[in-house]
């Protein structure tokens, strides 16, 4: 299979980035974890979740000056 054995970076936002739901929740086991900001974009919390275990879902959308956290884990 093409890529077989090279790292991938997995982008995490909102509550991805505690290691307690990437970890733990997402069994993700990463190599290296980077902190940065997505300059000109926004969080915006506008699609329905699932009750109880992720009541709304975040997604990146442009907005010109703001910011939010980001972070990548190489799995």
């Amino acid at each position: 299979m093409e890529g077989e054995g090279e790292d991938i970076w997995n982008f995490a936002i909102g509550s991805n980035i505690n290691p307690r739901v990437a970890i733990g929740r997402r069994k993700l086991s990463p190599k290296e974890v980077l902190v940065g900001k997505a300059v000109n974009w926004t969080l915006a919390f506008h699609q329905r979740g699932v009750p109880f275990l992720e009541p709304v879902f975040a997604a990146g959308v442009p907005h010109q000056g703001n910011y939010y956290l980001i972070s990548f884990f190489q799995i």
